[in-house]
């Protein structure tokens, strides 16, 4: 987790519509990580409520086939079952994560996690399982009914998929999702007013 939150090492390779895009290498991957900033305009509670509607994922995660909450842990936490179809010759890749909202002391700044929890489920023949995944999502006031938001994250993509292609093709993906973010958090069903 420290590699993704520390400051150092992150290369600005894209702006657009608001978004900025960032990565660095991550150790001893030859993947690399990623990071996006922008505004949201909504309020920071909204934004958790999105993230915990685990299964509206497909509404703004690509290329999602299913998924589905696999245990509520409690209010602020969830494991959940994702799939994607990938693009041929590529192999459809499904992940088991861990989602957790937590709410920091002091000025409103809340920290929502999303980690791998592989072996849970058994695997499908069908899919390569993600095991090596984290993300990292922070999220502050910016004024009235805006949010800050900093997205980080990692992921090893498992079975024969060259890190070159990835990496190649990392900041497109990661500013389609922050894009779909950002339309799907002002949904009025997730309208929450402090």
């Amino acid at each position: 987790m420290d590699q993704l939150v520390d400051e150092d090492g992150w290369e600005d390779v894209m702006e657009q519509s608001g978004i900025r895009i960032f990565v660095k290498a991550f150790p001893e991957s030859g993947f690399k990580a990623y990071r996006s900033e922008t505004i949201i305009n909504t309020s920071i509670a909204s934004i958790v409520s999105m993230a915990l509607d685990v299964e509206a994922f497909s509404e703004w995660v690509q290329d999602t086939t299913t998924v589905y909450t696999v245990k509520k842990e409690s209010e602020n936490s969830k494991i959940y079952y994702m799939a994607i179809k990938a693009p041929w010759p590529i192999e459809d890749r499904d992940w088991v994560n861990r989602v957790e909202v937590k709410h920091q002391p002091g000025p409103k700044k809340v920290i929502i996690t999303y980690t791998a929890v592989p072996n849970l489920l058994e695997d499908k023949l069908d899919h390569v399982r993600v095991t090596s995944h984290l993300a990292i999502w922070v999220l502050e006031p910016d004024g009235k009914q805006k949010t800050r938001s900093t997205w980080m994250g990692f992921s090893d993509p498992g079975g024969t998929l060259p890190a070159l292609f990835v990496n190649w093709t990392i900041s497109s993906s990661v500013l389609q999702t922050t894009e779909n973010i950002k339309r799907q958090a002002v949904k009025p069903k997730y309208a929450v007013h402090l």
